[in-house]
């Protein structure tokens, strides 16, 4: 076994010395003591050996942060970084920064993985030539689990790939289901500071990428919790959803223009996503934010009802937003316990 350095993980005259690994996984950890186990367990034992781990403690507060050195005392391709509280993009980053393999990807601390995932993952860069290889995913709840849809396995261009990612016919904006080139992630770091960091690189991620494979067959699971950004109330942090998908839409105009119309739909989708938190917020507090989302989704009404990306439901609490806010919430109400995440 590998060297430990005082605060866990191998020492940098080692890390210097050892021929690169296949892959380098991610994984940012924060206050994660109840599920942090299953996830190092997941990843330890995938089929694909020649991987090293790479445990970005950021700053927790519990037992997480020694849970992960007495995971590298027991694992030498496990490396261990310590560092201030800086959130989950500058986890990210310190952990690409810290990656010694060609490709990269990123399991969340509170997830797990299917045993073959970066295996098939791997194979798929290789045996493509592709930046990006794409898997599915299951959603697991606490009474059940749904997977996603396989198909058929695919190689598309990068920039078709933005396509469908914002249309979210296909693929997901999710950063975990996603093996990367290195130098993809370099040339685009997560923003800091910054909620829904997944939507905000993913344009920008994906345009430069010359062919993503993609095999939907669920290798990630994907564990909904009480208290995630997707389901805690609204705070202002909720409008950088907005931001992401604008900084989207500015890409997509400039680098691949033929995908205006999705890259429109997210624009319009992220407004309703913050106007269902606000709506549906148990305080009853009316946000100074909520009359210019409201006043923007009837601006575009007659968009959303035309748009091939836009479901019925959606459609429909549409119209009932034209009539009033009251009778959205009551469509939002429906429509929360049919909440799928995107």
């Amino acid at each position: 076994m590998m060297g430990q350095n005082p605060e866990g993980g191998n020492t940098e005259s080692e890390k210097a010395t050892a021929v690169a690994p296949k892959v380098s996984v991610v994984v940012p950890v924060y206050n994660v003591e109840k599920y942090l186990d299953r996830c190092i367990e997941s990843v330890v034992a995938q089929t694909l050996q020649d991987i090293e781990i790479i445990l970005v403690d950021d700053g927790a507060k519990d037992s997480s942060g020694s849970m992960c050195d007495a995971w590298a005392a027991r694992d030498s391709r496990i490396r261990v970084i310590h560092k201030e509280n800086g959130g989950l993009s500058d986890a990210r980053n310190a952990g690409v920064k810290a990656a010694r393999a060609e490709f990269v990807g990123f399991v969340d601390s509170d997830d797990y993985i299917v045993p073959e995932m970066y295996e098939r993952l791997h194979s798929d860069v290789v045996e493509d030539g592709s930046d990006i290889a794409v898997g599915g995913v299951m959603s697991v709840y606490a009474d059940h689990s749904i997977a996603s849809e396989g198909g058929e396995k695919c190689v598309i261009a990068g920039r078709e790939a933005v396509g469908e990612l914002l249309s979210g016919e296909k693929l997901r904006i999710w950063v975990p289901l996603k093996l990367y080139r290195k130098s993809l992630l370099e040339e685009v770091p997560f923003p800091t500071g910054r909620t829904y960091e997944d939507a905000f690189v993913a344009a920008d991620i994906f345009v430069r990428a010359k062919k993503v494979s993609i095999d939907l067959q669920p290798l990630y699971c994907y564990v909904h919790h009480e208290g995630t950004i997707t389901t805690q109330p609204f705070s202002s942090k909720s409008m950088d959803i907005v931001d992401a998908y604008q900084h989207a839409y500015d890409v997509v105009v400039a680098e691949c223009p033929e995908h205006e119309p999705a890259a429109r739909f997210r624009l319009i989708w992220s407004r309703f996503t913050v106007l269902d938190k606000m709506l549906l917020d148990e305080s009853g507090a009316v946000f100074p934010q909520q009359r210019e989302v409201v006043a923007y989704l009837r601006s575009h009404w007659t968009e959303v009802l035309s748009s091939p990306y836009v479901g019925r439901g959606r459609k429909l609490s549409m119209l009932a937003l034209k009539l009033s806010v009251s009778l959205y919430r009551a469509f939002a109400k429906v429509n929360a316990q049919k909440y799928r995440a995107d």
